[in-house]
């Protein structure tokens, strides 16, 4: 069984399904002009542009403020990340999933077969908790 069979249904990740449910989407190639020049008219007629991309990415493929506003004066601009502006994981990017399960959140509210994390998220989560209700006061 190789990673996500168990959360796969028909070929389609439970996961992405339930997180996108109801959403339109579409795929960019934002490495080629054309991927770009698709997204700036798309963020011309967009009032909020947020992204979870790494500062370097940003840049990169010019999804910057500077650039994005140049084609959207009064664009609201987001930019969202897990682990921080600094630090050692500040380049990552994140998800909900990852948030709960760095956080303990997951095992707060998952699976009791097990009395504390596993692995490594252990060393990511501080403390056993002696409660569900300890565990979320501290999140």
């Amino acid at each position: 069984m190789q990673y996500g069979d168990a959360m796969s249904v028909k070929g389609r990740h439970i996961g992405f399904e339930t997180t996108n449910l109801n959403k339109k989407s579409i795929t960019l190639d934002l490495s080629n002009n054309e991927g770009k020049e698709i997204l700036y008219k798309l963020v011309a007629k967009s009032d909020v542009f947020l992204t979870n991309f790494s500062r370097r990415i940003v840049n990169k493929l010019g999804l910057d403020y500077e650039t994005l506003k140049t084609h959207s004066p009064k664009l609201v601009y987001g930019k969202t990340t897990l682990y921080g502006r600094q630090g050692r994981l500040s380049e990552r990017r994140g998800f909900d999933t990852l948030a709960q399960a760095y956080s303990g959140a997951m095992w707060a509210m998952g699976d009791r077969d097990f009395a504390e994390p596993v692995g490594k998220l252990r060393r990511a989560y501080i403390g056993k908790p002696r409660s569900t209700d300890n565990t979320l006061k501290r999140l």
